[in-house]
Order: structure tokens, then C-alpha cells, then sequence
């Protein structure tokens, strides 16, 4: 029988208006029907009076983190996983979420780790070596030093960023298409002709060709509202194998007008970034093992603590 505890939800938030959807995925033979659990509106947070004179608070996508339980039009929803599309986002956009960024992430844990580095280090030690550590031993790790002080989200940023696992299959060109036009859409970026001419401009021997670089420069140059490394990802998919990109082919690829990219089920919908709701602790994970070592690098307590003795 599935409880209330752990149907599986899936909760949508539009950046383009601030809005949030959520779904039930029923399981087969679960009793529930599933579909459209709230339909996509502002949702307030409990207790705000929208009579009040001051304006009501509402959820917005700071309040969506792994870890963090939301309550929803009286629906307690803990959120316990992510899609890859809505990490990879929030690491992308880091200064929009603080959760996966990984500067601030280490301060935190720089910071707990201090008055107890040797102790911790030792203790992770094998043969006078930092190992690959599993990805639960690792969590528990860090839960023992900062608490309650981190979040489910937050570990699983800096998890992802030590990675000790084989490289995973990137995206795909439909699903950074999907994400490109989505911050196109939401910033109402158009000028795909001008962005053509620019183009032409950098190919005065009309090949259709521009390098990579020069790619990227014309891009960069058109005020292109997209983050950076993404553009990187992007030119890394579509050039060929000479570094050279169509650049005919790549405005096409970027115009939503006439060439929209399909949507991304069932999460990954117009500008959205999905957290998969579910109550099935611990938090479900990908990653096998996290490299201590290149973590504890760049954490840097070995200098510091030398250079104030």
C-alpha cells in the first residue's frame, strides 16, 4: 500500500513568473488516480494574510531546495531529489542559488573544518591517503561537522562538484537547446537576423564558418543572456571536429520563433526548473564516490594553518 509519506510529486517552478505547478506520479496499483495536484499559480506561504496591508510572501525559487519540506496549499512536501537539468541549472546560475554554489558551500565547510582539520583528515586517512570515499559516508561526514548547518541540497552540490565517479554522458543537444531558449524566452531575446549579420561580419570570405572562439566572441557580443559556461557547452556540442561552427545552423538552433526546441517530460517545461518531491530519505543520488582529496585541496587549511604557527 502507498501512505501519504511517500507518494511521489513533482513540483514545477517557472522563473519566467514565479509560479509553481505540482503533479502526483501514482505509482500502478498505488490507489491514487495522480495528475495535476495544484495547477500553476502563485502559492503564498502558510499563515500570510492577503488583506493585510503589507504585501502577502510567496514562494519563490529560493524556498525549492533538496532538503526543505514547502507547504503548498496546506500540502507538506518534503523535497528529496532534483533532475539533472534543474541541478545543472542552479550550479549554472549559482549567484541565483546560493545552495549550489560551491564557493560559498566551502567557506561553510572551510570554516567548520577549522579548529578540527588534522582530526578530520586523519581519520579519512588510508595508507597515508585521502581515498574515493562512498557518497553516504561522505554525507554522514560532513553532517558531523557542520550539522544542521548544511543542507541535504548543499552536500549534494559539493558531492557533485568532487565527483570521484567516471565522467556521466553530458547533455544532450535537445536538452542545452531546451535550456539555451528557455533563458532566450525569458529575457525576450530576438534579434536573430542581427545575430546572423554578426556572424557575417566575422566571415568575410562567406564560408558559413566561423571558429569556435569567434563564435563565442560574436555571441558574447550580441549581449546574449545566457550564462557563460553554458555558452561554452553549447559551442562544444555544435562545432565539428576542425573547431569550426555553422553559424547558420547555430542561429537556427538558438531561434525559438522558428525552430522551438521540444519540452523536456516532466519536469524540464518553458523555463522551469523541477525538484522531484518525494519522503523517501535519505536523498536519492547518483553519485557512487567523492574525491577527499582534491576536496580537502581546495579547502587549503594545510597552508593556513602552517603559515599562522
Amino acid at each position: 500500500t502507498v501512505t501519504d509519506s511517500c507518494r511521489p510529486f513533482v513540483i514545477s517552478y517557472y522563473l519566467s513568473d514565479d509560479t509553481i505547478s505540482v503533479y502526483e506520479n501514482a505509482p500502478v496499483n498505488s490507489g491514487y488516480s495522480g495528475g495535476m495536484l495544484i495547477s500553476r499559480r502563485k502559492i503564498m506561504k502558510p499563515g500570510e494574510n492577503p488583506m493585510a496591508s503589507q504585501p502577502p510572501a510567496y514562494y519563490t525559487h529560493q524556498d525549492l531546495y533538496i532538503g526543505n519540506t514547502v507547504c503548498l496549499e496546506n500540502f507538506n512536501l518534503k523535497l528529496v531529489s532534483a533532475d539533472e537539468y534543474a541541478l545543472r541549472y542552479m550550479e549554472l546560475h549559482a549567484n541565483e542559488f546560493p545552495k549550489s554554489n560551491i564557493r560559498l558551500i566551502l567557506e561553510k565547510l572551510r570554516e567548520g573544518l577549522r579548529p578540527i582539520y588534522k582530526q578530520f583528515v586523519a581519520h579519512q586517512m588510508t595508507n597515508n591517503n585521502l581515498p574515493l570515499i562512498p557518497y553516504y559516508d561522505f554525507r554522514q561526514a560532513v553532517k558531523d561537522v557542520l550539522k544542521d548547518s548544511i543542507t541535504e541540497h548543499e552536500i549534494i552540490t559539493l558531492a557533485r562538484h568532487y565527483s570521484g565517479d567516471p565522467p556521466a554522458e553530458d547533455l544532450n543537444c535537445m536538452q542545452i537547446q531546451s535550456m539555451v531558449q528557455n533563458e532566450l524566452k525569458r529575457y525576450l531575446f530576438n534579434a536573430f537576423e542581427r545575430l546572423e549579420e554578426g556572424f557575417c561580419y566575422r566571415d568575410p570570405d562567406k564560408t558559413g564558418f566561423v571558429t569556435k572562439d569567434t563564435a563565442y566572441t560574436v555571441l558574447r557580443g550580441a549581449n546574449l543572456p545566457v550564462d557563460r559556461d553554458l555558452i561554452q557547452l553549447l559551442l562544444d556540442r555544435v562545432c565539428d571536429e576542425r573547431c569550426l561552427v555553422n553559424y547558420c545552423r547555430l542561429v537556427q538552433f538558438l531561434d525559438y520563433k522558428k525552430n522551438q526546441a521540444p519540452s523536456l517530460q516532466p519536469v524540464s517545461i518553458g523555463s522551469s526548473v523541477g525538484v522531484i518531491a518525494r519522503n523517501r530519505p535519505p536523498v536519492n543520488v547518483d553519485i557512487k564516490c567523492v574525491d577527499l582529496q582534491n576536496l580537502i585541496a581546495d579547502i587549503d587549511l594545510e597552508k593556513t594553518l602552517v603559515d599562522n604557527n
